[in-house]
């Protein structure tokens, strides 16, 4: 799955949006201790927007929600804590783009990958966000990880409610992304698996020199019907075809 390209303005309003997603979410869900959307939503927008979005939206959610809390604002070394431990899910966003392929993997097996990326990111959260305070207070280390057994049913809430919304919830949002992605694009995006044809769309536009939307808006119209006859007649039709009739309605 390739990265989506956002321009300055447009990466500034999708970290917006998903912080407000993700501080929303954190909110609503207070009286469920360790139980959280926000994981998933800074998973998914780093894997479809790159580790950036997912950094920015990981700090700037917990720089809000961490300060004003009904359960106590975090300090100043405990906030730079639990942020730096929510990039982690960022970092493994990336790694999922990179190495499943979102609309080709089957279902079972992606949901089972990004479910077990989310049990993974939720076991090192909690590690470094109960030991690395605990050290910092001058606590020796193995006093410090005598500290998580009281934690342990926090931190088995957090790692199965990540393993279960990384997923379930975490694919339906990437589909709702990429539908609206594509749905503002000038070309038609097309899946190879469903539609039988020998030359992608790309090939059949590339020896197109469109330099307006609409010029490129009518060529699509002109061929559109065409692409559905050839899809359901079964007749394809050769690169060469395509070329000399987009080029005839051009001129």
């Amino acid at each position: 799955m390739e990265q989506l390209r956002l321009r300055g303005t447009q990466k500034v309003a999708m970290i917006s949006l998903f912080t407000a997603l993700a501080i929303t979410t954190d909110y609503a869900m207070l009286p469920l201790a360790n139980i959280k959307l926000m994981d998933t939503i800074v998973f998914v927008s780093a894997l479809v927007f790159g580790l950036e979005v997912g950094v920015s939206v990981g700090a700037l959610t917990w720089l809000v929600y961490g300060s004003v809390n009904p359960l106590g604002a975090a300090g100043g070394s405990l906030l730079i804590i639990l942020i730096a431990s929510e990039t982690v899910y960022a970092f493994l966003g990336c790694a999922a783009r990179k190495s499943f392929s979102f609309e080709r993997a089957e279902i079972p097996t992606r949901s089972l990958f990004w479910g077990s990326l989310g049990l993974l990111g939720a076991f090192l959260y909690d590690l470094n966000t109960i030991i690395t305070p605990t050290m910092l207070a001058g606590v020796p280390f193995t006093v410090a990880l005598a500290t998580l057994l009281p934690a342990v049913p926090f931190m088995m809430a957090h790692e199965i409610s990540d393993f279960i919304f990384f997923a379930t919830v975490g694919p339906v949002l990437v589909s709702a992304i990429l539908k609206v992605a594509r749905s503002r694009a000038v070309l038609p995006k097309v899946d190879d698996r469903t539609v039988a044809l020998p030359v992608r769309l790309s090939a059949i536009f590339a020896p197109i020199d469109i330099r307006e939307v609409k010029e490129r808006e009518a060529v699509v119209r002109h061929i559109s019907p065409y692409l559905l006859l050839i899809q359901c007649s079964g007749v394809y039709k050769t690169r060469a075809f395509m070329s000399e009739y987009t080029a005839t309605k051009l001129h």
